[in-house]
């Protein structure tokens, strides 16, 4: 079975930012339209299915989304994977503007520093 035959997000299954952001993707997303893969779940023959050149390290540093064989890593695949989506399309286009990367680096920033947003961490593997 191909793992990414629906448009699929590959995360840290270590990392709470990476957990959470899925959380909340599945919830704005949708569940059953996408694929949320954990990367330390994958098996050495399921590595072999994914995209070339593809290492470790690269999925450690930020998300990786898939789609028709293409890989869009960190904003640009939250991006690509809202213009996607029929209903939040808008909300894709919108991220094309100036400076809105910065804002949204800020705010990720913001986020991690300053607590805003009361993340459960009971969800991470230990």
């Amino acid at each position: 079975m191909n793992l990414f035959e629906k448009p699929t997000f590959l995360f840290d299954g270590y990392c709470t930012f990476c957990i959470n952001l899925c959380d909340y993707l599945k919830k704005f997303l949708g569940a059953d339209d996408f694929n949320y893969i954990s990367f330390r779940d994958l098996t050495l023959s399921d590595w072999d299915s994914v995209y070339p050149h593809l290492t470790l390290s690269i999925c450690e540093r930020e998300i990786q989304f898939f789609i028709n064989g293409q890989r869009y890593p960190g904003f640009f695949g939250l991006r690509k994977a809202l213009l996607v989506h029929p209903n939040l399309k808008l909300w894709g286009y919108l991220l094309f503007l100036p400076l809105v990367p910065y804002l949204g680096m800020f705010a990720f920033y913001a986020i991690g520093k300053w607590r805003i947003f009361n993340f459960n961490k009971s969800r991470i593997k230990n």
